[in-house]
């Protein structure tokens, strides 16, 4: 697949809510390398990789360098926020506008992408948690951390 962004594309900043109506921006989680997951409720392969990504997320529960945000793309808040409690997601679960959507070029789901410390998108193609049991996406997070 062909990059949609360059190594050197700075991430758009973002202000979308919470779960709990908070507004989370970018800015948040500046200085640390970020796995952001872009998904939906409906989205059949995007619910097969929560098992597999949650084990991804669990062996950096006690890394401060790294978080996970996961976008939801779901057009009702109430689908999503049922999709939260069905599944039993937490960490930074946030639910998407058009505006982020846009700006991610977001167009298939599940996406998941990877921020430097410095804000740049180093991939928009991270391999997805069930690829090797999650080894692949951990091999690539790994090589960000100290980079």
């Amino acid at each position: 697949m062909e990059e949609v962004f360059s190594t050197k594309t700075i991430a758009s900043d973002f202000n979308i809510k919470n779960s709990v109506n908070e507004s989370v921006t970018l800015d948040d989680f500046k200085g640390k390398v970020i796995i952001m997951d872009f998904w939906a409720s409906w989205c059949k392969p995007c619910i097969e990789d929560i098992p597999a990504f949650n084990k991804v997320k669990e062996s950096y529960k006690d890394n401060k360098e790294v978080v996970f945000i996961s976008v939801s793309a779901d057009e009702s808040e109430d689908s999503w926020k049922n999709a939260l409690i069905k599944y039993n997601l937490s960490g930074f679960q946030l639910l998407a506008n058009k505006e982020i959507l846009s700006n991610y070029k977001i167009s298939a789901f599940p996406t998941y992408l990877l921020i430097d410390k410095k804000g740049v998108i180093k991939t928009y193609f991270l391999p997805r948690p069930n690829n090797q049991e999650g080894k692949a996406m951990i091999e690539f997070i790994e090589n960000h951390i100290h980079n």
